[in-house]
């Protein structure tokens, strides 16, 4: 009994690392789609914003502070295409699972950062009024799936990969305890003596 427990054991590890390993893959596909996607995201909701929420201020700029400020946004936007390959960087390196249920909270973390400096630049620019309050541009991780098919694909597969792993490590636990109690038995059967 104990040796097929540690058979199956074995069985489950290997299985929780090729989980693991697909997760690993999943992640790093999904983040280079998002990736993108949201530097899409980010320069329609500027142009938006430019073109139709506030045109009169954007077309008071000058065509020289007009270029200025788009070379601004492009740059926002590759440096969150940036922090967000970081996030594979981290994804490789995270160990079992990847990121897992961080990586929603840091894909949204970059996107707040990206789109706090796309309003403070129009805001100086004098495209976005100079309210402190909150700002009109709102990007959410879910956004930016909604327009990535891809994206969302990965994004499913991974929830179900997610839930495998989970499973498996249940499983695990149950086989550990399992051995835990045949070597107990083993032990006390080993020391028994009828009296």
């Amino acid at each position: 009994m104990l040796k097929q427990i540690t058979a199956d054991i074995a069985e489950l590890e290997g299985a929780i690392a090729a989980v693991d390993d697909r997760l690993q893959v999943l992640e790093k596909a999904y983040l280079q789609s998002i990736c993108q996607s949201a530097r899409q995201q980010l320069w329609v909701a500027a142009y938006r914003l430019c073109t139709q929420v506030h045109p009169q201020e954007f077309l008071g700029l000058s065509v020289r502070d007009r270029e200025q400020v788009q070379n601004q946004l492009r740059a926002i936007a590759e440096g969150a295409v940036v922090r967000c390959q970081g996030l594979m960087v981290d994804s490789e390196t995270g160990g079992q699972g990847g990121l897992g249920d961080a990586l929603e909270e840091k894909l949204g973390q970059v996107l707040t950062e990206a789109t706090t400096a796309i309003a403070q630049d129009l805001r100086a620019a004098g495209v976005l009024p100079d309210d402190k309050g909150a700002h009109p541009l709102h990007l959410r991780v879910a956004d930016v799936e909604f327009g990535d098919r891809v994206a969302m694909a990965y994004r499913s597969e991974m929830r179900v990969v997610r839930a495998r792993r989970h499973h498996l490590g249940d499983e695990l636990v149950k086989k550990h305890r399992q051995k835990l109690v045949a070597e107990a038995e083993l032990a006390w059967r080993a020391t028994w003596v009828e009296p």
